[in-house]
């Protein structure tokens, strides 16, 4: 039983034994994460099929900012109910634009390099570059995108975090399941 001392003690005892011999490494990793209840999932609980989804382009609603989206784009649609945090690359140069579409405007923050394929995408008629490197305000926050549909996620802080392994494709911002470590 994994309850008991002795199974604990020897889990223990096995991991002591590894690290002695230098086996352990420390690191980052992807781990199934339960939106619901907010415990990992293991893999073994994880039921795959294949599925044939579109790439979607999703604006997040940036917190106090009226209008104001944070870009991004997905080939998972899947996952967003279960957002939690979104990444930018630290060198990378992002931009808050004001973007407009029959008529209506909106504020939307992107990669500065990706910023014309996005417009296009999203169909809009006319925009003006604001601001650069809109991330660097003080830990932006912004809405659970699906929070009316997963009530829990209204619960959690939904922020932006620096990752070096962000890369520059469609709106050089990644989306993530589970709670960074670190910023």
């Amino acid at each position: 039983m994994t309850l008991r001392d002795e199974y604990i003690e020897a889990a223990w005892w096995t991991l002591k034994k590894a690290h002695d011999k230098k086996l352990l490494e420390k690191g980052l990793r992807v781990v199934n994460w339960c939106p619901r209840c907010e415990t990992a999932i293991a893999d073994s609980e994880v039921e795959y099929s294949e599925v044939s989804d579109p790439s979607v382009y999703i604006k997040f609603p940036i917190v106090g900012e009226e209008n104001t989206f944070i870009v991004i784009w997905t080939t998972t649609p899947w996952t967003i109910p279960a957002n939690i945090a979104v990444a930018v690359h630290p060198s990378f140069e992002y931009v808050k634009v004001r973007a407009v579409k029959n008529g209506k405007e909106e504020f939307l923050i992107m990669a500065q390099e990706l910023l014309k394929n996005v417009l296009k995408q999203g169909r809009y008629q006319e925009h003006e570059v604001l601001e650069n490197n809109s991330w660097r305000r003080p830990e932006i926050a912004y809405k659970a995108p699906l929070g009316h549909k997963v009530p829990k996620q209204n619960e959690f802080p939904h922020n932006v975090y620096m990752a070096d392994f962000v890369t520059a494709e469609n709106t050089g911002l990644r989306t993530y399941c589970a709670r960074p470590r670190y910023r």
